[in-house]
């Protein structure tokens, strides 16, 4: 089958809107501080470890 026949399933707009309400729920929120340090050391190689230190801007 040639590419050009060949389509993904279409994300639809409602459904990214979803996963981005979801991730800024999960990244914005102080309660969540540890994940948001957890993903800014994955995307950094950093190793820092109090999140309480963390400034949102």
């Amino acid at each position: 089958m040639p590419k050009s026949e060949i389509q993904k399933d279409p994300v639809t707009r409602d459904e990214r809107e979803h996963k981005d309400r979801f991730f800024r729920y999960l990244f914005a929120k102080e309660e969540f501080n540890y994940l948001t340090l957890d993903l800014y050391n994955a995307l950094n190689h950093s190793d820092y470890d109090n999140p309480d230190e963390l400034e949102y801007l």
